[in-house]
């Protein structure tokens, strides 16, 4: 399965026993009910759903680490300077060595309209589309995003919250399965 903004598109007409998302897909969804049916409408019985995701709790935070944005309530907060060119930050990730794409001083003309829901909202989406909790997990880092001033490098392109400041979680997973 592919997850394209709030829609799975099926790359075949069966379902499926595993379906995947990763970072920064939940903060684009305008409606997490309607991601969480779309879920469970192609999974197989006993199939399973895991996420990978930046933590809600430290999206509250503006860039330099000042609580700014409320947690949770799916309410949008626009972004007027828009979504910068993170494929072609992340070129190194996608492709170690790779060069740059060529795009040097991006800047995206568009506003960006992002939802932060909380993990009780995600959590109860989930459970409302008939998907059953296995695992839920919290990290202290993020993998590959440096999105905060001074976050700390713990190697392998795994990024934590600066030495002095309280520890906060900067990622979660979770595990779901659709009843047989």
């Amino acid at each position: 399965m592919y997850l394209r903004g709030s829609a799975l598109l099926p790359l075949a007409r069966e379902s499926s026993t595993e379906v995947f998302s990763s970072y920064g897909t939940v903060i684009w969804l305008p409606d997490l009910d309607e991601w969480a049916e779309g879920i469970a409408g192609v999974l197989a019985p006993n199939g399973r759903f895991v996420l990978v995701e930046f933590h809600p709790f430290a999206m509250c935070f503006d860039e330099k680490w000042s609580l700014t944005y409320p947690y949770g309530g799916g309410t949008p907060v626009t972004e007027p300077r828009g979504v910068g060119d993170y494929v072609a930050d992340s070129a190194d990730l996608i492709l170690p060595g790779a060069e740059g794409n060529g795009v040097e001083n991006f800047e995206n003309p568009f506003p960006s309209c992002e939802f932060n829901w909380s993990i009780s909202e995600v959590l109860g989406a989930l459970r409302r589309a008939g998907l059953t909790l296995e695992s839920f997990d919290e990290y202290p880092y993020a993998n590959g995003w440096q999105g905060f001033e001074e976050m700390a490098e713990l190697g392998g392109k795994r990024w934590g919250v600066p030495a002095g400041r309280p520890e906060i979680p900067l990622m979660y997973s979770l595990s779901v399965r659709l009843a047989d």
